[in-house]
């Protein structure tokens, strides 16, 4: 709760600090704050939509209600920004999987 009271400070003095942003998302995510959470993750999306952090965290969020739908739109948004990056295709991959998608899944 207190990193979330600095990232708080550090908006204030800039409204568009994208890592206090989705750090805080972050932060919001582990005290299971969900509403919070996407709040600071669209946030940060909306101030630098290449940011992969806050896109899978947005994915992260809706995954872990089942929104698989939803989870797999940001997972993809994440792979599309980085998409070096395993993690982001293995993320998509698995949401596309828990959500019965296996012919998507399997392309990633």
């Amino acid at each position: 709760e207190k990193a979330v009271l600095y990232f708080r400070r550090a908006i204030k003095l800039d409204s568009e600090f994208l890592s206090a942003w989705t750090l805080m998302g972050h932060e919001f995510l582990e005290l299971k704050s969900t509403a919070s959470a996407i709040e600071a993750y669209r946030t940060a999306v909306d101030i630098d939509p290449t940011d992969f952090r806050a896109w899978y965290g947005l994915g992260q969020t809706y995954e872990i209600h089942q929104l698989y739908d939803y989870a797999s739109f940001y997972f993809a948004n994440a792979a599309l920004s980085r998409p070096q990056d395993a993690r982001m295709w293995s993320a998509l991959g698995e949401c596309y999987q828990n959500n019965k998608k296996t012919r998507d899944a399997a392309k990633c």
